[in-house]
């Protein structure tokens, strides 16, 4: 019966998750859709629309990357090599070309100085993430790769963890939207690197806990070397 429990509350974690990742990335793709969504978020700042295609770059990327990420973690271990690669160098080419957006429309976000600087540092670490895990594959070196893609990851996850913190502020707090904005430039990335963190310790300590001691020493049967 337990086993029965745990196997339902599995799925059901795993299909939240996966309807947060598809509503988080037609959320991004509505850009595609609908470019009035730009007018909305830019306004006066950029009435002739200049920095639509570095948005749409920036959107449509990040839910390349959030998909490409879902399905390279919800398969580890039961896909190919070849397409875990293939999957892999889909995802970091994702990330880098949705990073390369951000960079461009940064300078002119909303949040001012304060929300600038937050959503920069989440580009930097995103793109140092992939790029030090993509070097850890590339080298052969397993349990660094996958701890710097689980860095990655939950970063790209930053992209679901605005919208929702957006709605409870806006929606549910009744914070106007610009001081809501300043708070998940932050707050969208930066706790979700700590969870991940204590993840990978986590995952560490248990490794740790189940190597086998080093052998010990074949025991002498001498008294030593004669004084």
């Amino acid at each position: 019966m337990a086993g029965i429990v745990r196997g339902a509350l599995k799925w059901s974690v795993r299909a939240l998750a996966g309807g947060l990742l598809l509503l988080t990335a037609s959320a991004s793709v509505v850009y595609f859709l609908g470019p009035d969504a730009y007018d909305g978020f830019f306004g006066e700042r950029d009435p002739e629309r200049r920095r639509l295609t570095a948005t749409l770059l920036h959107a449509g990327a990040a839910a390349g990357a959030l998909l490409a990420g879902a399905l390279q973690f919800s398969l580890v271990g039961r896909i190919r090599p070849l397409f875990h690669r293939l999957l892999g160098g889909v995802y970091v080419v994702a990330v880098v070309l949705s990073a390369t957006g951000a960079a461009l429309i940064l300078p002119f976000a909303r949040g001012g100085p304060v929300g600038i600087a937050g959503f920069l540092l989440l580009t930097l670490f995103w793109l140092s993430c992939t790029t030090m895990g993509g070097l850890a594959a590339i080298s052969g070196n397993r349990a660094e790769h996958r701890a710097w893609m689980m860095r990655s990851y939950a970063l790209t996850l930053a992209g679901v963890s605005l919208r929702l913190q957006l709605l409870v502020l806006t929606g549910l707090a009744d914070i106007p939207f610009d001081v809501a904005y300043v708070v998940t430039a932050w707050s969208s990335w930066a706790p979700n690197l700590v969870v991940c963190e204590i993840l990978i310790l986590a995952a560490a300590m248990r490794v740790s806990a189940g190597t086998p001691p080093p052998a010990p020493h074949a025991p002498t049967t001498g008294t030593g070397p004669p004084g």
